[in-house]
């Protein structure tokens, strides 16, 4: 029969880090409410994907799926 510690770790382990990534993002935004860096960019380009207007912003100079393609082994 598994112990108490052994049935209980994993699920209190993701409680843990689901508070831990709440609490953090909390912080965060409470710190920085407006908009960061680049995301004056990338919100409205994300927005227009999602409307199916795949129109290219000049302003982003990371094309989609760059990164993606540069993990491939």
């Amino acid at each position: 029969m598994a112990s108490l510690f052994e049935v209980w770790s994993l699920p209190g382990a993701f409680v843990f880090i689901i508070c831990l990534t709440v609490n953090w993002t909390e912080y965060v935004s409470s710190r920085v409410p407006k908009p960061y860096l680049d995301e004056f960019f990338h919100v409205p380009q994300a927005q227009k994907y999602c409307e199916g207007d795949y129109s290219w912003d000049p302003k982003i100079t990371t094309p989609p799926g760059l990164y993606d393609q540069l993990a491939q082994p």
